[in-house]
């Protein structure tokens, strides 16, 4: 299992590594998309969830997802996508369904849409099998 802080290795073959520009008041920074560990929609913009930090770009996350579905990432919600390799359960809650990320102090855990659970599902169980 994979802590959320550590670098991210999904055995996969390498692939160009997409890197983000994002501006932080006057300076611009860059950040690159194996360093994301999930995204959330703020309307037309997103939130990169990094283990550095938090980063807002502007684009849609529909247009993330879109580009990143096949280096990793999947959507669990019409808000949120996560980098599957970092998902360690599926939680039922009052309110649904949880996935979560990492465990101890960097745990998180983001919502699961009806909608989404099905496919989130399939794609979480075909990584689990060698």
């Amino acid at each position: 299992m994979s802590e959320i802080n550590e670098p991210i290795n999904t055995n996969q073959e390498p692939t160009e590594e997409e890197i983000i520009p994002v501006e932080i008041g006057d300076t611009m920074v860059t950040v690159a998309r194996s360093q994301v560990q999930w995204a959330q929609a703020d309307g037309d913009y997103v939130r990169l969830h990094t283990p550095k930090g938090i980063y807002l770009v502007r684009e849609p996350l529909r247009c993330l997802a879109k580009r990143w579905t096949e280096h990793g990432f999947v959507r669990v919600h019409r808000s949120y996508m996560v980098f599957l390799p970092l998902v360690t359960e599926l939680r039922r809650v009052p309110s649904g369904h949880n996935v979560r990320l990492g465990s101890g102090p960097d745990l998180v855990d983001v919502p699961v849409s009806r909608r989404e659970l099905k496919e989130f599902k399939q794609r979480w169980i075909q990584k689990q099998q060698p």
